[in-house]
């Protein structure tokens, strides 16, 4: 007769082991005032690494319509995310190109 395993279906298991890697990343949105007063900016992700990507730019009229600009990142970041993710202001630590730091008000 034959021998029929009981513990065939509590055979050892392999185990996965999933490593979840949580990229952080700042959503960046830079915008420069021209002496013509037409303002333009750039919004773009930067990684960890320092990295760049989905790089978006424009041109708006004047500064008073860059809160256009904000206005709609945010109402797309809240449909992407949710209302608790949104663009804030934040200080910038500007530098020339040999490296010096920039007042923080230039005329």
């Amino acid at each position: 007769m034959p021998q029929v395993n009981k513990n065939a279906d509590q055979s050892p298991k392999k185990h996965l082991q999933r490593n979840i890697l949580v990229a952080s990343a700042v959503l960046l949105l830079l915008a420069i005032k021209k002496m013509d007063g037409i303002v333009e900016w750039a919004n773009f992700v930067q990684r960890d690494d320092g990295r760049k990507e989905k790089i978006y730019r424009g041109t708006v009229e004047n500064v008073a319509r860059l809160a256009d600009v904000v206005s709609a990142i945010n109402n797309a970041l809240h449909t992407a995310y949710g209302p608790a993710v949104s663009l804030i202001t934040a200080d910038a630590d500007v530098y020339s190109l040999d490296g010096k730091k920039a007042p923080p008000a230039i005329h």
